[in-house]
């Protein structure tokens, strides 16, 4: 729907009609949210999260997830002000993405929150053993507030603090409870003072360690996606017709020519009449399904001693705890969750073509 929505944006149409489209698409990414909420959470229930540590510049990462929130809060007339402690490494190692997970759930939450005023987000170093980095941050809002009452019911899954607070700011309950058992992997707590009408302040540690041997990752440069690549001949394998359509539609878009394949037996065969750049493989799909079809096709090369394998990259709604483990051991260069935004879809080639 999303995707869609997209490229009915570019056709020509009326002021009213893009207003309507502007309406499906703050809905569909509403819904979104809420679907992501409760797969993340019922993850984290299973078992299914595996922190992921790596060096990262901690100024440079803070800076970035909080450019989108900054648009939010600039919507409202609220400010949003950010005080870090010049003390902190300007490398750490740790999970980062799950760190800007917490802190988008805890600002988008003083966002919801708060009509006048704004926010503020404080970030200070504490002394930790080990040499680890404790690192303190905080979220204040000048907002509704929370009465003692209520804050008993916070951190607890599907749980807002009354039932009016549903209706008018919606969510699901789950960003606080899936924030918790996020803080509380990474050896940390999170806790809340507030009182009605008086704003809130959201505080929550972490131990970060010193950074590893490795170098931070070098972030891809931005580049216009058209310009960025040649047209490449690309094979889609998906057993929806309508994640077909969508995912024929978005590479057209870019200039690429595209086959389409139902299953993993048509796939393989058009694999073998035809030479492809790349592959977007479905990984559930009846009768053969993505890997094993890679598995058929990495068997192939082999055979035949071809030296430039081709780039598959696997497709899923449903990425668990060991999927991309299993996905690269059946021979395939990367995945892309379902459903994927054309942005998306850009990364991912410029990651495999770059």
């Amino acid at each position: 729907i999303i995707t869609v929505v997209e490229f009915l944006k570019d056709t020509q149409i009326t002021k009213k009609q893009n207003d309507l489209l502007d309406i499906i698409k703050t809905s569909s990414d509403n819904l979104l949210e809420i679907i992501n909420d409760i797969l993340d959470f019922s993850k984290i229930e299973a078992g299914q999260v595996e922190l992921e540590y790596n060096n990262f510049n901690f100024k440079e990462e803070i800076n970035t997830v909080l450019k989108p929130l900054e648009i939010r809060s600039k919507e409202k007339n609220l400010t949003l002000d950010l005080m870090i402690d010049d003390h902190i490494p300007s490398i750490l190692n740790g999970d980062v993405l799950r760190i800007k997970q917490i802190i988008i759930n805890l600002v988008n939450n003083a966002i919801k929150f708060t009509q006048d005023g704004g926010i503020i987000i404080e970030i200070k170093e504490t002394s930790c053993k080990d040499g680890r980095h404790c690192i303190v941050f905080k979220v204040k809002d000048s907002g509704i507030g929370i009465s003692s009452e209520n804050q008993k019911k916070l951190f607890k899954s599907f749980s807002q603090t009354d039932a009016s607070s549903t209706r008018k700011y919606g969510g699901t309950g789950l960003g606080l409870a899936i924030s918790k058992n996020l803080v509380e992997m990474m050896g940390g707590n999170i806790t809340v003072e507030s009182q009605t009408n008086k704003g809130s302040t959201f505080s929550f540690s972490l131990q970060l360690n010193a950074p590893s041997e490795q170098k931070p990752k070098k972030k891809i440069k931005k580049t216009k996606y058209k310009d960025s690549l040649e047209s490449k001949i690309i094979l889609v394998v998906d057993d929806n017709e309508i994640n077909r359509k969508v995912a024929k539609m978005t590479l057209s878009k870019f200039g690429h020519q595209t086959d389409l394949a139902v299953n993993g037996i048509e796939a393989y065969q058009k694999y073998l009449e035809r030479h492809y750049d790349i592959i977007l493989m479905d990984v559930h799909m009846p009768e053969m399904d993505g890997i094993e079809t890679t598995t058929m096709i990495r068997k192939h090369e082999k055979e035949d001693k071809i030296t430039n394998p081709i780039p598959i990259v696997a497709m899923t709604a449903a990425a668990m705890k060991g999927d991309k483990e299993r996905f690269l051991e059946a021979g395939m260069n990367e995945y892309i969750s379902k459903p994927f935004k054309i942005a998306d879809l850009e990364r991912i080639l410029q990651l495999i073509f770059r």
